[in-house]
């Protein structure tokens, strides 16, 4: 798994670059703190704890997270139930309680939030790297009974 941790004072930010989709959500809602072409792309210093969380809480694919140093152990609530939503022109989503098993049958990851890839032309599979805007891959999502 391929995460880093920026901290500052009272708050980390967890980012895990396996699960990014690279929507941009973090940039667009707080470029003082996310800019992508700077190192470290992340400088939890640059803005207030609250405004940090509320960009982080817009990451799409979960993978931005945080934890407050005041309260470590306060996990997010999990969905009530799962579910897979198959977006248009883009990935499966996954939402509930859910373990990625390999071909061993180990447990890769466990998650509440994934993005898995459906055009089959990640570079992270089974995870949606966003390939499927740089390829083009077009289909409306809906499925077939």
């Amino acid at each position: 798994m391929a995460t880093r941790d920026y901290r500052s004072e009272t708050l980390t930010v967890h980012w895990d670059s396996e699960v990014c989709i690279h929507s941009g959500h973090c940039v667009q809602a707080l470029r003082a703190v996310f800019d992508p072409k700077r190192r470290p792309w992340i400088m939890v210093e640059n803005a207030e704890d609250e405004l940090i969380a509320e960009a982080v809480e817009g990451c799409p694919s979960h993978a931005l997270t945080y934890t407050r140093h005041d309260d470590p152990d306060a996990p997010p609530p999990p969905p009530a139930t799962t579910s897979v939503v198959v977006n248009e022109d883009g990935p499966l989503e996954v939402l509930g309680e859910i373990e990625v098993i390999n071909a061993e049958g180990q447990t890769v990851r466990r998650a509440q939030h994934l993005y898995l890839c459906r055009c089959g032309n990640s570079r992270n599979k089974p995870y949606c790297d966003g390939s499927h805007r740089r390829i083009g891959f077009r289909d409306s999502g809906t499925t077939q009974e």
